[in-house]
């Protein structure tokens, strides 16, 4: 457990209070104000990863975290043989899932200022190569097809399946953030916002961002269905505004559509065992394949 005195004999801080963030992360804060967020790492090998991604985009002037050093000049310091990282605070507002939708373009605008600034080959030798259809295909369909034998599912993965192959095969891929949530984001003034969690960055196809991003916002307004009807405008804006930032192909728009049913076919085999999680996941896979012409149009507006 750490203590303020652990704190202080690593990194020589006076920290006043300890605040829980979530099961792994904490905030720190001093009587003067000024405050640090401190995580414990799930792996070695990502949380170098990371450090060296937070250390090149911090050179580049992109408003991430910045990974503080201990008194005896490490990134990572054991406690109770768990791996610790001091990280600064971004100050700032996160935004709820209905204030999002109400702000597509700072969303869109800092994704695509965050994906120049990753697309650097030199970075992506030590990160993950993952294959979307592979994640689909050769786990989720499978562990879906355990817990779920809906004839529905089974021809609408069957429709998919060799358009996804293809389209994935050929848009682009780069490193990415991976979990592009919106709660990740941080707002900070107008048109300007922080991203913090880069703890599973990979390279992977770029558009995973942004249809995570949307179906981040769409999980948590799933039941309003006010709000839901929002969401397509939603999805139009940040797409449009991360074309204008940093241009996507015709066959990236097109593909939005597959994305978002794969990133949800893999919440789904990711909750199948928990039939709660399961069956909110599968209603939303089913209402964005029901989207398809909506969704799908957004590839016309580039034409």
């Amino acid at each position: 457990m750490l203590t303020k005195e652990i704190i202080f004999k690593h990194w020589g801080l006076m920290v006043s209070e300890i605040k829980q963030l979530s099961e792994r992360a904490a905030l720190l804060q001093s009587n003067d104000g000024s405050q640090w967020v401190i995580k414990r790492k799930m792996g070695e090998d990502a949380a170098k990863n990371e450090l060296k991604l937070l250390i090149y985009l911090n050179k580049q002037k992109m408003k991430v975290p910045s990974p503080f050093l201990s008194i005896n000049g490490d990134y990572f310091v054991n406690v109770e043989e768990e791996k610790y990282c001091l990280y600064s605070y971004l100050p700032g507002k996160v935004f709820s899932a209905s204030e999002s939708l109400q702000h597509p373009q700072l969303f869109g605008k800092t994704l695509a200022v965050l994906h120049k600034g990753m697309d650097q080959e030199k970075l992506e030798a030590d990160f993950v190569k993952k294959d979307l259809y592979q994640m689909v295909y050769g786990w989720a369909v499978d562990q879906i097809g355990k817990v779920d034998d809906h004839i529905q599912l089974k021809t609408i993965f069957q429709e998919m399946e060799m358009e996804l192959r293809d389209r994935v095969g050929n848009i682009k891929k780069q490193l990415i953030h991976r979990d592009a949530h919106f709660k990740n984001m941080v707002y900070f003034k107008e048109q300007e916002m922080g991203i913090i969690d880069f703890e599973i960055a990979e390279v992977n196809v770029r558009i995973f961002d942004l249809c995570y991003c949307a179906t981040s916002v769409l999980n948590e307004i799933f039941l309003d269905k006010r709000l839901k009807e929002q969401w397509i405008h939603f999805v139009e804006k940040l797409v449009d505004t991360y074309h204008q930032n940093n241009p996507l192909s015709q066959l990236e728009y097109g593909s939005i559509w597959y994305v978002m049913l794969s990133i949800q076919a893999i919440f789904m085999a990711y909750f199948a065992h928990i039939p709660h999680l399961y069956k909110i996941n599968k209603e939303m896979f089913l209402w964005i394949y029901e989207k398809k012409e909506l969704i799908c149009s957004l590839e016309e507006s580039i034409g």
